[in-house]
């Protein structure tokens, strides 16, 4: 889950690996395995599965999820009229041509599973006068189901599903010789399908009123994930879709890493999980001849067929004064990555060091014991110190 040039700095440095929420949801859903294991992911639930003996459509537990989150938070309410009345419930879906053993199966097991909560604690029952309400983690989990590539494509691969055809075919689809962004968005693309076939053949999906209409909405939202293919359509380092052109007008982004023989860097985009490339040459007409660890450009993201691109650089800033000059040994080095450490304050402290701030030769020559005379900031990402310019090797 984690890149080793991350582990490597905060075994040496001792600063926590700090994941993007997409790294974090990866590593929570797969644990110690290749795919999320259900029995092991006690806190995360199969939200489509199916619960019952009873015909029963995968996405039920969602459609019951979507009404209790609308009562919920649909409007400032008592806390006795955000819990739904078991009656109310029965009502509802009996519309939706639901089968009463299917939903009761459901209820039970989301109550169980804590997605639900009753209005009284001490009754866990389906009572005539039970009510119940969506809990944090029902909300989460709804959530989740219905944004999040990574939860949405975990489950795809490991629900278990009646129609043996279309078992075979997103297996297939996954071991397929394609590139596996493309593998997994078929997958997530046919499951989608899937999902509302089935739930079709087992509710009414036509039902037009406005208290179904977050029905509507919730499988306007499973259709998502069923894939568009247009010629501008690509899939990013997340999986999500995307079209290419200009997607942020006016954003600060700060330099990464900057290659002074090569003329081009990366920098941190708001927003955004990818870095994009930026080139000297759009810095210049501002009379910046090089780019350092650090600095701030005010710019234009372009999305191209590679990734990420900064198209226009409307401003820059340099912050002199939290940078630290100070002398230090190169203590690590690992030159098939282009990047090592130096130490100092007589090894009480260590910064990271990038091999892309030395030219060609001063590349060849730099070995652990070289003393040299840098300046350091904090790492943009909050990973420790960093060396920002070398100014002088000893």
């Amino acid at each position: 889950v984690f890149d080793i040039d991350d582990l490597v700095a905060s075994f040496i440095t001792g600063n926590t690996v700090a994941p993007t929420f997409t790294k974090f949801m990866t590593a929570l859903m797969r644990g110690d395995y290749e795919l999320f294991k259900q029995s092991d992911e006690h806190e995360i639930f199969p939200v489509f599965n199916c619960l019952s003996e009873a015909r029963q459509s995968p996405l039920l537990v969602l459609r019951v999820l979507s009404l209790l989150n609308a009562t919920r938070y649909g409007g400032s309410k008592s806390i006795e009229e955000q819990h739904l009345g078991l009656l109310s419930i029965h009502e509802y879906f009996d519309a939706l041509s639901c089968d009463e053993a299917a939903l009761n199966s459901v209820l039970i097991e989301l109550i169980r599973a804590g997605l639900l909560e009753p209005y009284d604690v001490s009754n866990r029952t389906l009572s005539s006068d039970q009510r119940l309400a969506i809990t944090p983690k029902g909300k989460v989990h709804l959530h989740l189901a219905t944004r999040n590539n990574v939860f949405f494509t975990q489950l795809a691969l490991t629900t278990a599903i009646t129609d043996q055809e279309i078992s075979k075919k997103m297996g297939d689809l996954y071991r397929s010789k394609r590139p596996f962004l493309d593998r997994l968005a078929d997958v997530r693309s046919e499951f989608s399908k899937y999902l509302i076939d089935e739930d079709g053949h087992c509710l009414s999906q036509d039902v037009k009123s406005e208290q179904f209409e977050i029905q509507s909405i919730l499988i306007a939202d499973i259709n998502k994930f069923s894939r568009q293919t247009k010629e501008a359509d690509k899939v990013d380092s997340l999986g999500l879709h995307y079209k290419t052109g200009v997607v942020e007008t006016d954003v600060k982004c700060t330099v990464d890493i900057y290659f002074d023989d090569r003329g081009f860097g990366f920098v941190d985009v708001p927003g955004h999980d990818e870095q994009a490339m930026v080139h000297i040459s759009l810095v210049k007409p501002l009379g910046v001849d090089a780019l350092m660890t650090g600095d701030i450009v005010a710019c234009e993201i372009e999305r191209k067929p590679k990734g990420l691109s900064v198209s226009k650089v409307n401003d820059f800033i340099r912050d002199e004064d939290s940078s630290e000059k100070i002398d230090c040994t190169v203590v690590k080095l690992f030159k098939d990555r282009e990047y090592g450490f130096v130490s100092f304050d007589e090894g009480q402290r260590d910064a990271f060091l990038h091999l892309s701030l030395f030219d060609n030769d001063a590349r060849e020559k730099i070995q652990v014991g070289s003393k040299l005379t840098v300046e350091i900031i904090q790492n943009v990402r909050g990973r420790g110190l960093q060396v920002k310019t070398v100014l002088e090797c000893g």
